[in-house]
């Protein structure tokens, strides 16, 4: 699994580095009228949180696929994991006079200066993947995040029924989805699972395998006999694997993860994550640029665009394809 697992972590990772490339005119010439937006081609920004998370290169090729069908030229810029940074990077989307500006906020209260600046420049700003304040944001392209949290929640109580102890290895603090998943995952399980006890929590600063393998050990030393690990995304949930197959103890303890990446997905039919919900990050890019086009012709959009989401586990993995999870 670990070496599977690890090839599908660099094929997204090689594919960031094209994903997250800048196109200037993306989708037709500048001279080209035949537009989105008319005589006039409309330029879109797009500050997404990392260029390295899987997630986040799925939906950047969604944005680039849907940028060249509508002739739209977009414009990514890198904050990568850095709050200040992606304040700086919007300023300077901003100071190009582009458009609309689509951002998946690293803080959620961080970047609402980010939010209000564009917002006094006449610039429509949406959020994708993660969200800030609703007065702040002209649409949110994502989903309720507590309900997935409630959901892997009820999917844990489940299979391990209703008892045992339990670690969450969550997401940077300050994002919107970790915040919200944690408390729709805690909610449930203290009012409808009170045989399960959370015994450890910590925060990953970065979504990625090595931060799930050191929190999972920290975890592990203290509670060596854990039922489940609520992870927040599929590489946390890599690097828990990885500690439980270090310690000897997989088989006993259920890994959730989230996102439904190839690598998550190819671990639960390797039965050793238990289970994903998938997020579709090409087409929930591709509804991402569609949104903001649609506001930018003047079309109404409402505040919450809902993405299509698929849970897996061992019940369904051998009937998904590649394209149920694009």
């Amino acid at each position: 699994m670990r070496t599977r697992n690890s090839r599908w972590t660099l094929a997204w990772g090689i594919a960031a580095v094209v994903a997250l490339v800048p196109l200037a005119g993306c989708g037709g010439d500048d001279d080209d009228s035949d537009t989105a937006g008319g005589d006039q081609q409309l330029t879109v920004g797009v500050s997404l949180a990392s260029p390295a998370i899987p997630l986040y290169v799925g939906m950047a090729e969604g944005i680039r696929a849907k940028a060249n069908e509508l002739g739209v030229d977009v414009r990514f810029t890198e904050a990568d994991e850095d709050p200040v940074q992606q304040l700086d990077d919007v300023q300077d989307l901003i100071a190009q006079d582009v458009d609309g500006i689509l951002i998946s906020p690293i803080d959620e209260q961080a970047a609402i200066p980010a939010y209000e600046d564009a917002r006094a420049s006449d610039i429509t700003i949406m959020s994708i993947a993660r969200n800030t304040d609703p007065e702040v944001e002209d649409s949110f392209i994502g989903a309720p995040w507590g309900k997935f949290g409630r959901q892997i929640a009820v999917w844990t109580c489940d299979r391990a029924k209703g008892e045992g102890r339990i670690a969450m290895i969550k997401g940077p603090a300050g994002a919107s989805f970790v915040t919200d998943m944690e408390e729709a995952y805690k909610g449930y399980m203290s009012s409808e699972c009170p045989g399960m006890e959370i015994v450890f929590e910590a925060n990953a600063d970065v979504l990625v395998p090595d931060r799930g393998l050191a929190l999972t050990q920290d975890a592990l030393s203290a509670n060596p006999d854990l039922n489940a690990i609520f992870a927040n995304n599929d590489d946390l949930a890599e690097g828990a694997v990885t500690a439980l197959e270090e310690g000897g103890g997989l088989g006993d303890t259920i890994v959730t993860g989230f996102d439904g990446t190839p690598g998550g997905v190819e671990s639960i039919r390797n039965g050793d994550q238990a289970m994903t919900i998938a997020l579709r990050p090409f087409r929930w890019g591709e509804l991402g640029l569609e949104t903001m086009v649609k506001a930018l012709n003047g079309e109404e959009v409402p505040p919450l665009v809902e993405i299509t989401t698929v849970l897996i586990d061992d019940t369904n993995v051998k009937e998904i394809t590649a394209e149920d999870i694009r």
